[in-house]
Parts: structure tokens; C-alpha cells; sequence
């Protein structure tokens, strides 16, 4: 009876559970098909978003390329005006100081010009004084000979006079007035000593004119040779001064040169880091977008191996093998769970708010101990449309 008992508790057991299966089959294949449903949806969403950022950042890449190759190209070209403004300023620089060294060697022959105009005609003036002087002197010394002359000749005409009276008184009488004749003899001889003190005192006047003659010669001389020697010091120090200035001028262009050596080279020394700056990010920008799209492939990937999973189940619960279903299994005893939804998501929005720089789902996942970023993909998408979060390419900011 017992046995029987059993028997019949475990076909009415089984029959229950039968009945129980049939009715859970179809809502097991119904869920299934919601799950498969919902899971397509998620995956063709998540698909476009991935197409979506890759377009965007493709986009963007572009963009940013393209504004750095304007950038590059108005830097060559702000750089190229900067050195034809150097140059064109040096070259004027260089003309300003080769006509000023121009005007200068003009003014400086201009000044050596008129000083020998001044000298030559300081030297006539000196030659016409000397000339008039000698001609002063000479008529002097006419002069005066003509004035010895004269007195000669008056105290000759003077002295024959006397003798002719001297011998008509006598003739008159000649016995007469002997003091008389002594008188007229004293006269004559008065007269004759007279004359000679004359011709003395006209010879040594006329030594005399010769001798300042002669002084005032070696005066004009000295002072002639004075001024040549002015003037050779004034035309030695024009000269050198003009030497100075052309030297100085030549270093100023020499420096100046050497200036806009240094700056054309500092220059293309800037041109050339700017464009390996550009290069840098240039690569930097390709290495980021062949991570994303690495990235997107691997997210595309793992999908479609979720997918064939997904689709491998229904395949088996659509197969009618009479097989159950197999049982989830049940965690561990002591095991942790999962964290809740809403505990996840203040985990997340917690370490990306702490992070300056903001923080890849990668790093996140890591913190968390999840072994898939992937996992994070709803929690964040959550956290971006409630506002909490942004979304800079691969990188969370809160």
C-alpha cells in the first residue's frame, strides 16, 4: 500500500510538474522573446551610439586637423610677413645709414673743400699783405732816397750857392768883413754836417724798414705756416672722424645682419616646433581615434558574441528536446552580491566626480571590480541623460 501510495504521489508529482512545465513553457518562450527583444534593441542602441561617437570624433578629428593645418599654414605666413618686415626693415636701416654715411663724407669734403678755399684764400690774403708791405716798404725806401736826394741836391745847389757868394764877397772884397767870411764858412761847414747827419740818419732809417722787412716776412711766414698746419690738423681730424663714423656705420650693418641672421633662424627655429607640435597632435589625434575604433570594434564584437549566446538559448528552449531549462545557479554561501542599481550608479557618479581629469569607463570598472567596462555602459548612459555627467570622446567628467 505504501508502495502504491508512493507511486501514485510521484505520478501525480510528476504529472503536476508536467502540467507546470507546459504552462511555463510558453511564458519561459516569452520572456525569451521580450529578453531577445529588448537585448536587440540595446545592441542595434548601443550600435548607433557606437557609429554615432565614431562619427562625431571622426568628425571632430577632422575638424581639428583641418583648423590645425589653417593654424599651421597662418603661422607660416604670419612668420613670413614677420621676416619680410625684418628684412625690408633692416634693408632700410642699411640705406638710412649708407646715406647718412653719404651725406656725412659729402659735409665732411664739403668742410675739407671750404677750409682750402679759406686757407688758399687766407694765404692770397697773406701774399697780397706781403705784397703790399714790400711794395710799402719799397716806396718807402724810394722815398726816402728820393728825400736824401733832394736834400743833397738842395744842400749841393745850398753849398755852391755860399761858395759863389762866398766868392762874390770875396771878389766884393776881398779885404772886407773877415768875421763875415768866417761866418759864411762856418754856415757851409754847419750845412755840410747837417747833410751827413741826414744821409746817416736815412741810411739807418732804410736799415731799419729792411730789417722789419725782413721780420715781418718771417712773421707772415710763421703765421702761414701756422695755419697750413690748422688746416692739416682740421682736414687729419675730418678725415679720421670720417673713418670713425664709416666704421662704425660698417659695424652697425654688420650687427644689424647679424640680427636678422639670428632672427630668421630663431624663426624658422619656431616654425619648425610648431610644426612638430602639430605633427605631435596630428598623431595624437590618429592614435586616439584607432583606439576608439578598436574600442568600438571590441564593443561591437563581445555584442555579437552576447547575441549568438542569446540566440543559442533560444534555439535551445525553441528545441523542444524535453530537456528542462537549466536552473540559474545559486551564489555561494557567504558570497557578496551585486550592488543595486541605484547604489551603482552613486558609485560611478562618485569616482567620476572625484577625478579633476575625468575618468574612462575602463578605470571605473577597474575600481569597481567589474571585468568588463562594458558592464557600465547603462549606468553611464543614465548618468549622461540625467544631466549628472559629460561625455568628452571616451573620457566621464562630472
Amino acid at each position: 500500500m505504501s508502495n502504491a501510495t508512493d507511486l501514485k504521489s510521484l505520478a501525480e508529482e510528476m504529472a503536476a510538474c508536467h502540467t507546470q512545465r507546459k504552462q511555463d513553457v510558453p511564458r519561459i518562450i516569452a520572456e525569451a522573446a521580450e529578453e531577445s527583444k529588448a537585448r536587440r534593441q540595446e545592441v542595434a542602441d548601443l550600435l548607433n551610439q557606437f557609429h554615432k561617437e565614431n562619427v562625431d570624433l571622426k568628425a571632430e578629428a577632422d575638424a581639428t586637423v583641418k583648423d590645425l593645418a589653417q593654424q599651421n599654414v597662418a603661422l607660416i605666413a604670419e612668420a613670413a610677413e614677420e621676416d619680410k618686415a625684418r628684412t625690408q626693415e633692416m634693408a632700410e636701416l642699411v640705406t638710412q645709414f649708407h646715406q647718412e654715411n653719404l651725406d656725412i663724407r659729402a659735409e665732411a669734403d664739403t668742410t675739407v673743400k671750404d677750409l682750402a678755399q679759406q686757407n688758399a684764400a687766407l694765404i692770397a690774403e697773406a701774399a697780397e699783405e706781403d705784397k703790399a708791405r714790400a711794395q710799402e716798404m719799397a716806396g718807402l725806401v724810394d722815398q726816402f732816397h728820393k728825400e736824401n736826394v733832394d736834400l743833397k741836391a738842395e744842400a749841393d745847389a745850398t753849398v755852391k750857392d755860399l761858395a759863389q757868394q762866398n766868392v762874390a764877397l770875396k771878389a766884393e772884397a776881398a779885404e772886407g768883413d773877415k768875421a763875415r767870411a768866417q761866418e759864411m764858412t762856418e754856415l757851409v761847414t754847419q750845412f755840410h754836417k747837417e747833410n751827413v747827419d741826414l744821409k746817416a740818419e736815412a741810411d739807418a732809417t732804410v736799415k731799419d724798414l729792411a730789417q722789419q722787412n725782413v721780420a715781418l716776412k718771417a712773421e707772415a711766414a710763421e703765421e702761414d705756416k701756422a695755419r697750413a698746419q690748422e688746416m692739416t690738423e682740421l682736414v687729419t681730424q675730418f678725415h679720421q672722424e670720417n673713418l670713425d663714423i664709416r666704421a662704425e656705420a660698417d659695424a652697425t650693418v654688420k650687427d644689424l645682419a647679424q640680427q636678422n641672421t639670428a632672427l630668421i633662424a630663431e624663426a624658422a627655429e619656431q616654425d619648425k616646433a610648431r610644426a612638430q607640435e602639430v605633427a605631435g597632435l596630428l598623431d595624437q589625434f590618429h592614435k586616439e581615434n584607432v583606439e576608439l575604433k578598436a574600442e568600438a570594434a571590441a564593443d561591437r564584437a563581445e555584442t555579437a558574441a552576447a547575441w549568438q549566446d542569446l540566440l543559442a538559448k533560444m534555439r535551445h528552449v525553441h528545441g523542444g528536446d524535453g530537456r528542462p531549462a537549466p536552473a540559474k545557479p545559486k551564489p555561494a554561501k557567504g558570497a557578496k552580491e551585486g550592488p543595486s542599481p541605484a547604489e551603482l550608479k552613486r558609485k560611478v557618479l562618485a569616482l567620476i566626480a572625484g577625478s579633476e581629469d575625468g575618468m574612462k569607463l575602463a578605470a571605473v570598472a577597474e575600481r569597481l571590480g567589474f571585468e568588463s567596462w562594458r558592464d557600465l555602459l547603462p549606468v553611464a548612459r543614465e548618468l549622461v541623460e540625467e544631466g549628472k555627467v559629460e561625455k568628452e570622446g571616451s573620457v566621464y567628467f562630472a
